[in-house]
């Protein structure tokens, strides 16, 4: 295709219209999709946030379950209730890690005072303290300490 396009001395986006385009029309199709590029990231950021928020109730409402019926089942079978204790929170633990795993890879932070947005590093997610979706990082633009919220889409 580009070598057609070549000698018909025309772009890959005119081919693929079938119409001439002027500039002022690739800008505006060029912005056009950017915008729905934004919303399409922003869309599929919420929905794997409201799947981690899925996975967490899930999961303590089944860890809970867990920790009683293993508290439970401690008085008469003891090795049994240890292991659903152990295996309860190891759950929980999982859960976690893959909650923060979740939390660092959609979308972005936003600095108070830059109003930068960036994708911090792993280690600075886990070790930041939080409350919500806003954690308590250093801004790596303007190197200030503030809580940075998260947000959607750049």
């Amino acid at each position: 295709m580009p070598e057609l396009c070549d000698l018909l001395n025309i772009q890959l986006s005119e081919l693929f219209r079938g119409e001439r385009m002027t500039m002022e029309a690739h800008q505006k199709a060029f912005d056009a999709l950017l915008l729905e590029m934004k919303q399409r990231e922003e869309a599929a950021n919420r929905r794997i946030l409201h799947l981690e928020k899925v996975l967490v109730c899930m999961t303590i409402a089944v860890s809970l379950t867990m920790i009683l019926v293993g508290c439970y089942l401690a008085k008469d079978h003891l090795a049994l209730g240890i292991a659903l204790l152990t295996f309860s929170a190891a759950v929980v633990f999982a859960v976690c890690f893959v909650g923060v795993k979740i939390e660092h890879d959609t979308g972005y932070y936003e600095c108070p005072e830059c109003g930068k947005r960036y994708v911090p590093t792993m280690k600075a997610v886990v070790m930041a303290l939080h409350r919500g979706t806003a954690r308590k990082m250093t801004c790596p633009f303007c190197g200030k300490c503030a809580y940075h919220q998260k947000v959607l889409a750049r």
